[in-house]
């Protein structure tokens, strides 16, 4: 296992499509239309296109469900949007994380991987983390998208990290927990979970932290 620093990077960006929505009750009758997505150039930075709503309380909002805003970057989404401090963060199978304004869709930044993310990702203390199914744990500056560290388990990795006490941790598809220096990203320890590693079409167990404790499953139940 080794670790490695490596630069975010410009290219083409594929589409992904990330829609916030206001959430609607149960029994609202309220019809939403999202306008339709413009067509961008392959060299494009993708960008968000918004639908205003005018100002109302926030009881009123949660009734509305209407579409806020879409962001368009490419193939599929297997991530989960993480957000933090009014960004929203999320991997694509494009390769890259992306970190949208939570109010307005727009880019603030992007990161490129070496391989799709299914990885939910997690943020804390000005630092995003991002498995990649390459097998590689990307630390972000949550600020910046400037690569702070990774790390390769030689593994893939689809689980969200968890984060706790200057350590995170992940379940690779080796079916091993790692233990990682937060701020370094240097190997603490690493225990085995199975003996059969998991295969790409499966998710990963993701990991939890609590009281000095680390709980993961794994194929075997």
């Amino acid at each position: 296992m080794t670790r490695t620093i490596r630069q975010a990077g410009l290219s083409t960006l594929a589409v992904f499509a990330a829609v916030a929505l206001v959430l609607a009750a149960a029994c609202t009758t309220a019809e939403t239309t999202a306008e339709p997505t413009p067509t961008l150039a392959p060299t494009v930075v993708p960008t968000a296109t918004a639908t205003p709503i005018p100002p109302m309380a926030s009881a009123d909002m949660a009734v509305l469900g209407e579409l806020l805003w879409r962001f368009e970057s490419g193939p599929r989404l297997h991530s989960s949007p993480v957000v933090e401090d009014g960004v929203v963060y999320i991997g694509s199978d494009s390769n890259y994380v992306y970190a949208l304004d939570s109010t307005t869709g727009s880019l603030l930044w992007h990161y490129r991987t070496g391989s799709p993310v299914h990885s939910p990702g997690a943020v804390m203390a000005g630092t995003a983390y991002f498995g990649s199914i390459d097998g590689n744990l990307h630390a972000l500056d949550s600020a910046t998208g400037e690569l702070l560290w990774s790390y390769e388990t030689g593994f893939g990795l689809r689980c969200t990290p968890a984060i706790a006490e200057g350590a995170v941790y992940v379940v690779a598809f080796d079916m091993h927990v790692y233990a990682l220096d937060a701020a370094t990203g240097d190997l603490l320890w690493r225990h085995q979970l199975g003996d059969q590693a998991i295969s790409g079409a499966q998710p990963s167990p993701s990991p939890a932290v609590a009281g000095g404790v680390v709980y993961a499953g794994n194929d075997a139940g």
